[in-house]
């Protein structure tokens, strides 16, 4: 914060001593600074502000720059706006040397983001594998005693070996193959699609909490 002291001139021009007023002196903001070229070599600080001073209130005017680039800081952002448009051949903005930077973050911010889904995606692919080297032979051998213990094959698996006659679809023990078939296949598939299902909602929770 910044202060700026005033004088009482009436004071000074009656013989006395003119009392200081401090007054609060609020500094300029910073998106009021424009980056100006174009400008003849020899141009100083008041032939800058009487330049741009059309727009409004010219607050600092630096010179001390390379020749035909200068600083110029307006009052208030909203006449920075009016200087862009009055003066445009003038005016490189430090808006756009902003948006630059900004374009390049963004960029940045992408190729970080694609590397995190990269990252998640060979994650979850390993737990994939993990699940189909480990989770479902287990699961499967589980199931496969279960059957054994539930349904008894041991008539069946002899008719088949002697080969005396063919089974019908109408005998019970085609529908115990098929039943334990089917029972051996669809946990299969379900467990393969909720590990998939659970892997993909993982990636988009963490990806959107990112």
């Amino acid at each position: 914060m910044m202060w700026k002291v005033l004088y009482d001139a009436k004071s000074d021009e009656a013989g006395g001593r003119g009392e200081a007023e401090v007054e609060e002196y609020q500094e300029p903001p910073e998106d009021g600074k424009l980056f100006v070229g174009n400008l003849p070599y020899d141009v100083d600080s008041e032939g800058l502000t009487q330049l741009f001073q059309q727009a409004g209130v010219v607050e600092i005017a630096e010179t001390d720059r390379s020749r035909g680039f200068r600083f110029v800081m307006m009052s208030i952002v909203e006449e920075t706006g009016k200087v862009v448009v009055l003066y445009s051949h003038y005016v490189a903005t430090l808006h756009r040397r902003r948006l630059s930077d900004l374009e390049r973050e963004l960029v940045d911010e992408k190729r970080n983001e694609e590397l995190i889904r990269s990252q998640i995606k060979k994650h979850f692919e390993k737990i994939q594998k993990i699940a189909n080297s480990t989770t479902l032979p287990h699961v499967m051998r589980h199931l496969s005693s279960r059957i054994d213990e539930e349904l008894d094959l041991t008539h069946l698996m002899e008719r088949l070996l002697l080969a005396d006659d063919v089974i019908s679809c109408a005998h019970p023990d085609f529908t115990r193959i098929v039943f334990s078939l089917w029972a051996t296949t669809i946990p299969s598939l379900y467990i393969r699609a909720q590990v998939n299902i659970l892997g993909r909602h993982m990636t988009l929770e963490a990806l959107f909490n990112f």
